[in-house]
């Protein structure tokens, strides 16, 4: 039998219970951290129901028939200035929480991002601030250039 090499502190870390195997949470390496944490945030987030998001054809028919609802671009200035939907308003999402008082709770609002990531998170916090009418435009803008206009920059 070979003798088998000293790992400074192995001694020392915690055991799983089991014989020679260690809990893997026991050494997270520092760079996973961040993932596993991103990770946990997107499965505790509750996700859109069906009836809170709307598709770009149910969208582009609304703006055809008129509208009377709020269009909110939810990106960053920079990027409503690469491309936008026609009759938008922008409100970054880090701005969303202390202009919230420009909306109005009655209104219906749909709201659109990139890829429907921050536009759902947007749609959660209006509903926590007491808006009902708020849906998603599913899959953002990127789905919007797919499906309505194809000749739209696209990023």
């Amino acid at each position: 039998r070979r003798p088998q090499p000293q790992v400074s502190g192995a001694e020392n870390r915690p055991r799983s219970g089991l014989p020679g195997v260690r809990r893997l949470a026991d050494d997270p390496p520092a760079h996973r951290l961040p993932l596993v944490l991103r990770l946990a945030r997107l499965r505790l987030r509750p996700s859109l129901t069906s009836d809170h998001e709307i598709e770009p054809a149910e969208l582009r028919s609304l703006l055809d028939s008129g509208g009377g609802f709020v269009l909110l671009d939810v990106r960053e200035p920079h990027e409503f200035e690469i491309n936008r939907i026609e009759g938008s308003r922008l409100l970054p999402l880090g701005d969303l929480p202390a202009r919230v008082h420009e909306l109005d709770s009655a209104d219906e609002i749909v709201v659109y991002c990139l890829m429907g990531s921050r536009s759902a998170d947007a749609c959660r916090f209006l509903r926590a601030a007491g808006f009902q009418k708020v849906r998603n435009l599913r899959g953002g803008i990127r789905s919007w250039i797919d499906s309505i206009e194809p000749g739209m920059v696209k990023y």
